[in-house]
């Protein structure tokens, strides 16, 4: 995805047909991912899970596990639209997420979390989302009968959270 913008119309006729590269600093793709990032519902994507309601710790699990994951796919998204800058955006977020560094004594776990989940979804990128589905059915100790079918939910979840990120990264 290539982000381009007429910024001007063109003022001679060789000019026509062509547009300017805009260019979008770190705060402001940071700040885009933070709002939609504060904005998203991951309560929706747990309520998929069809956990009950006294299952309030794997409730949660799974609540802070999405945040994760869509802290990756946007990673993910990054590398796609900004292959020169991915690095060096998704470092200085990384430095200063909230939720990846408070409370202090849960930011290093989440950011081992962070790294598993980039790792899981390296291989196959945005065209397979079955190993992050699958660690997490394994978090969640979904490996009854229902395991399958909370694999395929999380994959689809996972899916559809990656298509918004993209959709809305800048």
């Amino acid at each position: 995805m290539q982000h381009t913008e007429h910024t001007q119309p063109p003022s001679s006729p060789s000019q026509a047909g062509r547009t300017t590269l805009t260019q979008y600093n770190a705060e402001e793709v940071i700040a885009n991912f933070q709002a939609l990032y504060d904005s998203y519902d991951f309560t929706a994507d747990v309520e998929e899970l069809h956990f009950s309601l006294l299952q309030f710790k794997k409730r949660n699990l799974a609540l802070q596990e999405l945040r994760v994951v869509s802290i990756a796919l946007w990673y993910m998204a990054l590398k796609r639209s900004f292959p020169d800058k991915a690095e060096e955006f998704f470092a200085l977020y990384r430095a200063k997420a909230p939720f990846l560094n408070q409370p202090e004594k849960k930011a290093a776990q989440r950011q081992a979390r962070l790294n598993t989940y980039l790792d899981l979804l390296r291989p196959k990128a945005e065209t397979d989302f079955s190993p992050v589905a699958a660690y997490l059915a394994d978090i969640f100790a979904a490996k009854h009968q229902e395991g399958a079918k909370i694999q395929l939910k999380l994959s689809l979840v996972v899916r559809q959270m990656y298509n918004l990120i993209f959709e809305r990264l800048v």
